[in-house]
Parts: C-alpha cells; sequence; structure tokens
C-alpha cells in the first residue's frame, strides 16, 4: 500500500513542475500586464497540470470519462502554448479556431470512448492532432529562423516538438498496434 502511495506521488511530480512553470507565467503576466502571453502560458500550464492529476487520480472514475476529460485539458493545454506563442509574435489566430480544433479532438475523443471503444485511436488522435497545432504554428512562425538566437531556438524547438509526435505515437504503440484495447486511461503527453 505505502509502495503504491509513492508510485502515485512519484508520477505526480512532473505536473508539480508544470504548474511551478504555470505560476511563475502568471507572477511576471502580474508584473508586465501587457505580455497577455505569459497568462496564456499560464493557463496552458494549469490545463495541463489538470490533464496529468484527473489522469493519474483517476478523476473521474471510469475509463471512458477520464479520457474525455483528460483529453478536454490536455488538448486546451496544447492549443493555449500555441496561441501564446502565435500571440507573442503577434501571428495570433482567431478564437473560433482555437475552439473549434478543441471541440473536433475532444468530439473524436468521445466517440472513441463511449461509442467505438478503442485506445489506439485516441492515442493517434490526441498525438497527431498535437504535431499538427505545435507544426502548423512553427510554421507560422517560420520567420523566427532568421531572427535572433533565441527566437531561431524557440522556433526549433518548436516545429521539432511538433515533428516529434509521429515517431512518438509508432514507437509507443508499434507499426501494428492492437485494437481496441479500451483499457485504461490515455498515457498523454
Amino acid at each position: 500500500m505505502e509502495t503504491a502511495i509513492i508510485r502515485k506521488t512519484l508520477t505526480l511530480i512532473p505536473a508539480g513542475i508544470v504548474a511551478v512553470f504555470g505560476f511563475t507565467f502568471l507572477l511576471f503576466w502580474l508584473l508586465e500586464r501587457r505580455r497577455r502571453h505569459l497568462a496564456i502560458l499560464s493557463s496552458a500550464c494549469l490545463l495541463f497540470t489538470l490533464g496529468a492529476c484527473t489522469q493519474i487520480l483517476h478523476l473521474p472514475p471510469g475509463v471512458n470519462a477520464n479520457a474525455v476529460v483528460s483529453a478536454v485539458f490536455y488538448s486546451g493545454s496544447v492549443l493555449l502554448t500555441a496561441a501564446a506563442l502565435l500571440r507573442r509574435y503577434e501571428r495570433p489566430l482567431p478564437a473560433v479556431a482555437y475552439l473549434a480544433a478543441l471541440g473536433l479532438i475532444v468530439i473524436a475523443i468521445a466517440y472513441f470512448s463511449y461509442v467505438h471503444s478503442d485506445l489506439t485511436l485516441r492515442i493517434y488522435i490526441q498525438n497527431v492532432s498535437y504535431g499538427v497545432i505545435f507544426t502548423y504554428a512553427a510554421l507560422r512562425l517560420r520567420h523566427l529562423a532568421r531572427g535572433r538566437g533565441v527566437d531561431r531556438l524557440l522556433f526549433w524547438i518548436l516545429l521539432l516538438l511538433g515533428l516529434h509526435f509521429l515517431p512518438r505515437t509508432l514507437l509507443t504503440l508499434g507499426l501494428a498496434a492492437p485494437r481496441g484495447l479500451g483499457s485504461g486511461p490515455i498515457n498523454l503527453p
């Protein structure tokens, strides 16, 4: 019993670290209110932390409900991260684009949770969606590749982050992953 508590506590550490980053972004935003991207990044960190906690603590209970709720938080986090970076460099998208993307991802996750339970497809949906979101953001910010050193670094990190989701999915599931696993929440991101 004690080992299980220690193990669960250790799995919460990355979420705690992301929460610290979120509070740091919030503090910086409170000092510089005109830098709205910091508030958005803070919100992205909060959503990631909530996603990880719901998944690790199995809240809400039940595989399907947990998959959908954690997908809302994780997907919101990814979208807000992209939104913050795009806003920082004055290339924002309309809010409706982010809401539409969130809606499509969550509807797909709900469908493959409740209607046609398929863990493999849920993993593919989330990973491919997140890869597309980050890669698209990087492409919108491609001018940074010719900018200052820190901007070039951010561009390449964002692009590699987006592109890593495909091999990550293939390495996690394999090329011929079994279909319809349907047990347990998705282990993302």
